[in-house]
């Protein structure tokens, strides 16, 4: 997909921590068969494991502190219930990809992908079912 600048879009449905509980939709710039690949295997690990996606909050200045602001912002989208968000792939990672490049990187893109997936903490955690209708997340 780097090779080729195909790029890849998901609906996800996360939940009011931001956790993916499944793909909603998914559209792309590459061969049906590639594609619907891509996506089974996304749909696959999304079920797997748990994964995180960082939620940006709306904050109005209505004569509160910041910390009031948030904890408001935080209650409303967890009473919300479930939200869809979209994700792109690779999103900028071309761009800084190739700014890179300009400041001396001699890698490949998928290099510097993975370069930059290592610099993150992302906690992975696997999904353990305890009772058939009730799964857990615990980490590795």
């Amino acid at each position: 997909m780097l090779e080729h600048n195909q790029r890849l879009t998901l609906w996800l449905n996360i939940d009011s921590l931001g956790y993916v509980l499944s793909v909603k939709k998914a559209g792309g710039e590459m061969p049906q068969p590639q594609h619907e690949e891509a996506v089974s295997k996304l749909k696959s690990y999304f079920q797997q494991n748990m994964v995180q996606m960082p939620i940006c909050y709306a904050l109005e200045d209505i004569d509160r502190t910041y910390e009031e602001q948030l904890k408001l912002a935080i209650e409303s989208f967890r009473e919300s219930g479930l939200r869809t968000i979209i994700a792109f792939f690779p999103g900028e990672l071309p761009l800084r990809y190739e700014m890179a490049k300009n400041s001396g990187y001699k890698g490949s893109m998928l290099d510097y992908l993975l370069l930059k997936l290592n610099e993150q903490e992302i906690p992975i955690k696997k999904k353990v079912r305890v009772h058939e209708k009730k799964d857990i997340f615990v980490e590795p």
